[in-house]
């Protein structure tokens, strides 16, 4: 308490001016000081079809909300979620269930000010309630709101007091719709533990979860959905293998269980209009606190405690126990108001005994999108999207990022590589956990990669960021670096990769990655850089230039690395990887004749028409010489001549 209390002085002697605005100013401002648990809230979007998939970016980008809760007391009344913008202070709050204090700072526009009788050139006095002279005519909440925020105003409040002030400005629309409290200097008073779920030393982990599939008899809203379909798409069974457990325990080489028994599902009727501890919620519109979705969000495990405080008090007992949370319910059975396919908690703190995922099927479904689900709950764990280079989501080989999967009941496609090797499913092989700078110039390194189906030690780590060094991968520092692996789609129905589109089958997959397997959220998303592969181009991938036989990145100290596609069969693929320390072989008579392939383009000295102008060619043997009749072989092909190039005929 005395090291909060310090903090907390610390925030109020650096807190800004005093309440109220300068002269030309067009706002005035309202600072209070609060503490509270941040939920970062993850939007997914709908999945693409193959022909799709890089034409267009999806329909929605992914968004983070930042959100303070509080959950200090177990009184339903006292709870209390309000959204922050935290600006660039976000970066530092990764963890979902950090503590922190932050001064909230709440902008009111000069004219709303005003019908509160906060007006910087008038007194209080001219905005009593009377009808004399200048004396503003104001209702009784208006003078609420107006002693509230002058009492507020730069003191520590509590977030259930924070929020009756946001809900009054929003009641007499003193806010704008989409308004939002600012903070940029939050205060971390106590961060969370490591997050569930990740994998670590191989010990196997239990997903425990509670399902929850709403109606409403109130608005007449019967999805075609209910608990039993629900159950076939996420347990194991003879209609098919595209499950929400077998992308689980598949895809994490068993590293993972969800068993049925330990992941119960209940159908809920719920009121589709009403009120709960957050406050008033609307189903049929949304927005029931006037400004965004969250009540209607929040409303859904309001409501599903309540359900089982009713029907199964056994399982609200041991709430905690059951890490994951998921809330189905078709939000846009009247009208569009609510965009996401889901939206989940990110990064969800061990210590925290609240996980949330919400999906939001049409009406028109009688089946979900269980990649999708997947990536709801992958984000939980604190995995973000697979991404491509200026597009979000746009690694069509993940289901954190756009996949399309074949045949998507009985079939999976799996996680690319950082990603599994964030979350603790694989590893690098043996020694192919490496760093750039440490490999011989223009000398060509081979590697054999196994189908990551087929090992979990399957891909090379290339680290190419020399500024900390080789950091053990339980660092919180972040160290860029590329990933290599190879894709092979399995031929058993729901075996690793099944689902995996054709037009990516047998490739080799080059990501950047940041983040290390250190049971913490990700940072930033892993990025799809290269796909490689014997041909140039694949005509059945459609508007993708990305497909190549290699990729080269640059280092941040001069040179750069090259990693060549050599072979392939159904269970590996052999690379190379070299490490240039010029651009230009020719550029000096010393590298065109050291033996090395400096400039790692795949020709070595006098293979390399860079040092053309430094070879010096044998004069051709005189004529009246006789020939010799010792028989040669006929020299080879440019091509022939280059060790790791072979095209597909």
């Amino acid at each position: 308490m005395a090291q909060r209390a310090l903090l907390l002085a610390a925030l109020l002697a650096a807190s800004a001016a005093l309440f109220g605005c300068a002269l030309g100013q067009k706002s005035v401002s309202v600072t209070v000081y609060v503490e509270g648990t941040v939920s970062i809230f993850q939007s997914i979007a709908a999945g693409s079809s193959p022909k799709e998939s890089f034409l267009t970016p999806p329909v929605e980008e992914p968004e983070f909300i930042y959100t303070l809760i509080d959950r200090a007391t177990d009184k339903p009344s006292a709870f209390a979620a309000i959204r922050v913008n935290f600006s660039d202070k976000a970066a530092s709050l990764l963890s979902d269930g950090d503590l922190v204090q932050a001064p909230l700072t709440l902008e009111l526009p000069l004219e709303k000010a005003v019908l509160l009788g906060l007006d910087p050139e008038s007194s209080p006095d001219d905005y009593a309630a009377g009808d004399s002279g200048r004396r503003l005519l104001i209702s009784e909440a208006h003078e609420q709101a107006r002693r509230m925020a002058l009492d507020f105003n730069e003191t520590r409040r509590s977030l259930q007091e924070v929020q009756t002030l946001l809900g009054l400005l929003n009641t007499l629309e003193l806010l704008s719709f989409d308004q939002v409290a600012t903070s940029d200097e939050p205060v971390i008073v106590e961060k969370s533990s490591e997050k569930d779920l990740f994998i670590v030393d191989g010990k196997q982990l239990e997903i425990r979860s509670v399902t929850f599939v709403f109606s409403s008899s109130s608005c007449n809203v019967f999805p075609p959905l209910d608990s039993n379909d629900i159950r076939q798409l996420w347990f194991n069974n003879d209609q098919g293998n595209g499950t929400l457990q077998n992308y689980f325990e598949t895809c994490s080489y068993n590293q993972l269980t969800f068993n049925q028994e330990v992941n119960p599902i209940f159908d809920v009727d719920i009121p589709c209009v009403g009120s709960t501890a957050v406050g008033p919620y609307n189903f049929r519109t949304g927005y029931g606190n006037g400004k965004n979705t969250d009540n209607e969000l929040f409303a859904l495990p309001a409501l599903a405690k309540s359900f089982l405080r009713r029907n199964y008090p056994g399982i609200l007992e041991r709430w905690s126990s059951y890490r994951r949370q998921i809330f189905i319910f078709p939000f846009n059975f009247q009208q569009q108001w609510f965009k996401p396919y889901a939206t989940a908690q990110f990064g969800c703190s061990a210590k925290a005994s609240d996980c949330w995922s919400w999906i939001n099927p049409s009406m028109r479904e009688s089946s979900l999108d269980v990649s999708r689900v997947f990536q709801a709950l992958a984000s939980n764990t604190g995995l973000k999207s697979s991404d491509a280079p200026g597009l979000p989501y746009g690694d069509p080989s993940d289901p954190l990022g756009d996949v399309w999967v074949n045949g998507i009941r009985e079939n999976i496609t799996c996680v690319n590589a950082p990603q599994s090797y964030k979350a603790g499913w694989s590893s690098p092989i043996s020694r192919g956990h490496i760093s750039a700078f440490t490999l011989p110039p223009g000398v060509h390194r081979d590697f054999i990669l196994p189908a990551m189906g087929l090992n979990k030690s399957n891909h090379l780590r290339i680290i190419t960021d020399n500024s900390t060094g080789f950091i053990d991968d339980s660092s919180l520092k972040s160290q860029r670096a590329l990933f290599v692996s190879y894709r092979v789609s399995s031929q058993e129905a729901g075996g690793y990769d099944s689902g995996l589109y054709q037009g990516w089958n047998n490739r080799v997959w080059i990501h950047e990655f940041d983040s290390r397997a250190n049971g913490q959220p990700a940072g930033k998303p892993s990025v799809l850089l290269k796909v490689l592969a014997n041909e140039r181009r694949s005509p059945d991938v459609p508007g993708w230039g990305m497909l190549g036989n290699n990729f080269t990145t640059v280092l941040p100290n001069g040179g750069g690395v090259t990693i060549f596609f050599k072979s392939r069969t159904s269970s590996s693929a052999k690379v190379s990887v070299c490490r240039s320390v010029t651009q230009n072989e020719g550029a000096s008579k010393a590298t065109c004749s050291d033996g090395l392939d400096n400039d790692c383009d795949g020709r070595v000295d006098s293979e390399d028409p860079d040092c053309a102008s430094f070879i010096t060619r044998t004069p051709p043997p005189a004529t009246n010489k006789a020939k010799s009749t010792t028989s040669q072989p006929p020299p080879k092909s440019l091509m022939e001549t280059i060790e790791g190039f072979h095209f597909d005929v």
